[in-house]
């Protein structure tokens, strides 16, 4: 059976290794920007798979948004293409394979907060 906290340990790793303030869901009351934040929203059973999309934010405070897609490059360059490992315990072990699906630029109702979102798929086989 698959354990959602060691996916959300095995993303997390990955995302600190690209850059020290990335948080699952919500970020923590004055964060330094930029950060990131990341999403399990859903999962699919295909029988042979099973897929879950990983929702990645990147969130600067920012006029320039260099900092912000230098950011989100490094983040995808760990993630995208990129499979990890799992131990499932008496399951044994799993691969969790990452896609980029989408690449998106978000506005936001604060005008001087600039976001970035990029989607993936992710493949537990």
């Amino acid at each position: 059976m698959i354990d959602i906290l060691e996916i959300r340990k095995a993303i997390k790793s990955l995302l600190l290794t690209a850059h020290p303030r990335a948080y699952y869901q919500v970020a923590p009351k004055n964060v330094q920007y930029p950060y990131l934040i990341f999403d399990l929203p859903n999962s699919i059973n295909t029988g042979e798979y099973e897929m879950f999309m990983l929702e990645l934010d990147g969130w600067d405070q920012a006029d320039d948004t260099t900092t912000l897609e230098t950011m989100m490059a490094v983040a995808d360059g760990q993630i995208n293409k990129n499979s990890v490992i799992l131990d499932l315990g008496a399951d044994g072990k799993a691969a969790l394979t990452f896609f980029r699906d989408t690449r998106l630029s978000l506005t936001d109702e604060e005008e001087r907060i600039k976001r970035r979102k990029y989607i993936y798929q992710m493949r537990f086989i």
